[in-house]
């Protein structure tokens, strides 16, 4: 093996299955020692043991992007017995090869006579994109081997940006993409869609919440390297406006005799986590969640940097019972007290006016 000369494989007890304690060990120790060629050996041995047809190219192309499944069969190869999980995503894997196709090679044959195409230069930005495409398949892998190791072990997305040498404005590309993998997950494990929750239906609330949090902890390990690199240059001076002229154009209702309710001032909640609103009128309570650490915001009288997920409005039927709840519970109530409402969720309600009240805000 081309990385694993310096030591032997690992034992593997083959009289039952392997717990997920060693599993993750052996796993681990094929992706540390072993490399592309390595897996595409180990795959094609096993391909010919399950008398499934292929050819060198097919399997070079197929573990390219996915050299785990090479570490399996080889685990299996050498009588390993793997866990339930990982043996049906080998299974997928396996089905998944059959109609597989090898991204056919260009030969001078088949190039057009009459035509010299120009001998094309990679730019720097072509380069970046490959940087950006090979770290981002390289950070999906995590996911694979978290979810193989049935979520006992986690790789420092950081350690692998690093090894990449992904710079700023690359890590923004990646911070976006795994964050709709990540909201993904999220409505995964809230939704109430049949057909959504089928789709996932091969993992339990928790994991989808695990998965959720890897991806969260990707983005910050991004927002590091985004860091990084704007204290390593001279940013542009900007002048940091102050929460007063952020909400110049809020616009809200100051208090409601009725609910004895008094409002919070706009300006706190700038910067905040989370904060609830009540629309008189409509009778709705809307919960505002930020989507980061750098809390909400306001762009005019809309509410900005807000969770597409995690915000909500509601109709309330008892707006008293419920606006008290909300006012003396303790921050817990952003987790639970939307899913203890009966009523439906209505589009979120993300711009005040002047029948609305700020009822609380999280700092």
């Amino acid at each position: 093996m081309a990385k694993s000369m310096v030591r032997t494989e690992p034992s593997i007890p083959v009289s039952r299955e392997l717990t997920t304690g060693e599993f993750a060990v052996i796993l681990s120790w094929y992706g540390a020692h072993c490399d592309a060629a390595d897996a595409a050996k180990f795959f094609s041995a096993h391909l010919k043991d399950q008398q499934i047809e292929y050819t060198d190219a097919s399997v070079q192309s197929f573990v390219t992007y996915a050299p785990t499944v090479g570490f399996l069969c080889r685990i299996v190869q050498r009588g390993g017995k793997i866990p339930a999980s990982s043996s049906r995503w080998l299974d997928s894997k396996l089905s998944e090869f059959r109609t597989f196709q090898a991204p056919k090679k260009i030969t001078e044959n088949d190039r057009p006579k009459a035509q010299t195409p120009a001998k094309q230069t990679m730019t720097i930005q072509d380069r970046m994109k490959q940087q950006v495409s090979k770290c981002i398949g390289d950070l999906e892998g995590h996911i694979d081997t978290l979810i193989l190791s049935e979520f006992k072990t986690t790789v420092s997305p950081l350690t692998t940006m690093r090894t990449h040498e992904i710079k700023g404005p690359q890590a923004t590309q990646i911070i976006n993409w795994f964050k709709r993998w990540r909201d993904e997950y999220r409505l995964a494990a809230s939704s109430s869609d049949a057909d959504f929750r089928e789709a996932y239906s091969n993992f339990t609330k928790p994991q989808l919440n695990k998965l959720a949090a890897y991806c969260d902890q990707i983005m910050t390990d991004g927002l590091v390297l985004v860091k990084e690199s704007m204290a390593s240059r001279s940013p542009r001076q900007r002048k940091k406006r102050l929460p007063e002229q952020i909400v110049k154009s809020v616009q809200y209702q100051q208090s409601d005799e009725e609910l004895k309710l008094t409002s919070v001032e706009p300006t706190q909640m700038v910067g905040a986590m989370a904060a609830w609103t009540y629309h008189c009128p409509t009778r709705t309570l809307t919960l505002h969640v930020a989507d980061d650490a750098s809390g909400l915001t306001f762009k005019g009288t809309t509410v900005m940097n807000a969770s597409a997920t995690q915000s909500v409005s509601k109709k309330l039927r008892k707006p008293a019972d419920t606006l008290k709840e909300v006012l003396s519970g303790s921050k817990t109530i952003i987790k639970k007290l939307m899913g203890e409402l009966t009523t439906k969720p209505t589009a979120y309600k993300n711009r005040m006016n002047k029948d609305t009240i700020i009822v609380r805000v999280h700092k």
